[in-house]
Formats: C-alpha cells, structure tokens, sequence
C-alpha cells in the first residue's frame, strides 16, 4: 500500500545557535528501511518545509521522524523525534496532525493514502511461498469447466 507523507512545518523546535538564536533544521523520515531527507532550512526555529514523501508500507508499520539541525563544521545537532503507528489511516482520506517532538517542539505532518484497492504485496516482497509455486496449489482451470461439465451456472462476484 502506498501513502503519501507531507511534512508541512514544525514550530519551537530548540535552539542550536546561541549566537544567532535559531536552528538550521531538516527531518528525516524512515519506514522500516526505506529513508527520506527534507531540504535544510537556515536560521529558524519555526520552519515551513512543504515536501511530500511516497513510501510502501504494510499497515501497523511504525513512521520515525528525526529532526536535525544542520551543521557545516561537524556533526548534525539532533533537535528530536517522534514515532507514530500507520495502522489507523485509512485510503482516501488525509490525516492532519501535530506530533510532539521527545526534546522541544513539534512537527505537522498529513498522510495521505490514495483510494482504490489496497496492494500490500508488491511484485518484489513476493517469494516461492507466496506464489505457492512447487506445492501444487496453482491452478489454471477456467470456471467455465464446472459449468460444462458438472452443469451448475457460473457466479462471479457474488456477496454470500
């Protein structure tokens, strides 16, 4: 399934530069390996960022965001983080939310995930076991067979 995560702006985020007053924050966004970086933007600690992210998530997944204030001498100074569940969106509709970050601030974020059916398995998550290849379980019969044969009428679709 895919969903798309906008990170629209953070607000309080702490100080990094004393002499300045600010920060020079961007947040990476992580889902179970698969990582995304928004744009540094200098000299605040109230950013507006407006970058969507696309991932491929199994539902029940957990999302991190790391905000980091950006430094060009060294290390990147961490500003915080946060985790949220994935199991409650639903397809077609946007969540909006404010999440509290673990030091000082907070991050708002929507999550969109677009309507349609669900594909949780995508063509590379798929093995032997799933395809039940080698286990005589595949079958390549029409429906239509038991109809001539047997001389029930076909029903496709049907709600029981």
């Amino acid at each position: 399934m895919k969903i798309e995560v906008r990170i629209i702006e953070a607000k309080d985020l702490k100080v990094t530069d004393y002499f300045a007053g600010t920060s020079d924050p961007y947040i990476k966004l992580s889902i179970n390996g698969q990582m995304h970086k928004t744009n540094v933007v200098y000299r605040t600690c109230d950013p507006k960022f407006n970058q969507s992210f696309t991932f491929d998530i199994i539902p029940g997944q957990q999302i991190t965001f790391e905000v980091f204030s950006f430094d060009e001498s060294g290390r990147h100074d961490p500003l915080g983080t946060v985790q949220h569940s994935l199991s409650y969106f639903y397809q077609g509709q946007v969540s909006d939310l404010w999440l509290q970050l673990s030091k000082k601030g907070q991050i708002h974020i929507q999550v969109f995930s677009p309507g349609g059916l669900p594909n949780v398995l995508s063509a590379e998550q798929l093995n032997s076991l799933h395809l039940g290849i080698n286990q005589k379980q595949m079958t390549t019969q029409s429906p239509l067979i038991g109809y001539k044969y047997f001389g029930y009428t076909p029903s496709f679709n049907e709600l029981m």
